[in-house]
């Protein structure tokens, strides 16, 4: 059991792809760890493009904020920890759904280890982790 709750954002680039951030979002109201905020950074396909904001955000237990940046995912995750406020960061792609506890997971391990100064990044079976 975790005793130190960690407050958790998370970043999520995505261009033109409403359903697959309303999928995420539904699945992360699902996380057994509280999630403070979700930083949507919606790219810029072509100059004068809005994005599209699905309409459910305010539904959520967490915050859901809206922010662009026109150039790529790297630099859309660069953007987003500038506005995220949590102990923890996390990058999630908009077609990723986790298990319900799987942040509990990556908290523990963050208390297990000591300290607030690590990184992780979690392999899926098609890139060759476990």
């Amino acid at each position: 059991m975790i005793t130190d709750v960690k407050s958790l954002s998370i970043v999520t680039p995505t261009l033109r792809r409403p359903k697959e951030v309303v999928d995420l979002l539904d699945n992360l109201q699902l996380q057994l760890h509280p999630i403070m905020e979700v930083i949507l950074v919606h790219g810029i396909g072509s100059p004068g493009e809005t994005p599209k904001v699905p309409s459910s955000c305010e539904t959520y237990p967490f915050d859901v904020k809206h922010i662009t940046h026109p150039l790529g995912t790297a630099i859309q995750r660069n953007s987003g920890i500038e506005h995220a406020a949590g102990d923890l960061i996390a990058f999630i792609d908009d077609d990723v759904r986790l298990e319900p506890e799987f942040f509990c997971r990556v908290a523990g391990l963050f208390d297990a280890v000591g300290s607030k100064d690590k990184t992780f990044r979690i392999f899926t079976p098609e890139e060759g982790g476990a």
